[in-house]
């Protein structure tokens, strides 16, 4: 029930609040009461207990970060799909290249037989 009432004001639209509500100024006091507590905290035998639950926490949390950096650094693409695409623009620039050289060539063999 009490998740049910969360839920219900959490998806109340603005639009329908009253306007008396907004104009009021909130105290920390009234905003911290509206905010939701854990019905169900952890309970610890000791402050060290705590400690090290706290430490081992942390320890996860750290290694967590690590790996998601680690896996960003060595990001290796797909090399062959790469190597391909190179393959491919060479040969079109290639292909382009002998074609003007072709016309270069017909054109200069038009001049030399027009001059003799």
């Amino acid at each position: 029930l009490s998740r049910i009432k969360k839920s219900v004001r959490k998806s109340e639209a603005l639009h329908r609040i009253d306007t008396i509500k907004e104009n009021e100024d909130e105290s920390w006091v009234t905003f911290k009461l509206k905010q939701s507590t854990n019905e169900d905290p952890l309970q610890f035998g000791s402050e060290y207990s705590q400690r090290e639950a706290f430490k081992d926490f942390l320890h996860k949390r750290q290694l967590l970060r690590l790996k998601a950096r680690k896996e960003n650094k060595n990001y290796i693409p797909d090399l062959e799909y790469i190597k391909e695409e190179l393959r491919e623009r060479h040969m079109e620039n290639l292909s382009k290249f002998d074609i003007i050289l072709e016309n270069i060539e017909e054109d200069f063999i038009e001049d030399s037989e027009d001059v003799k």
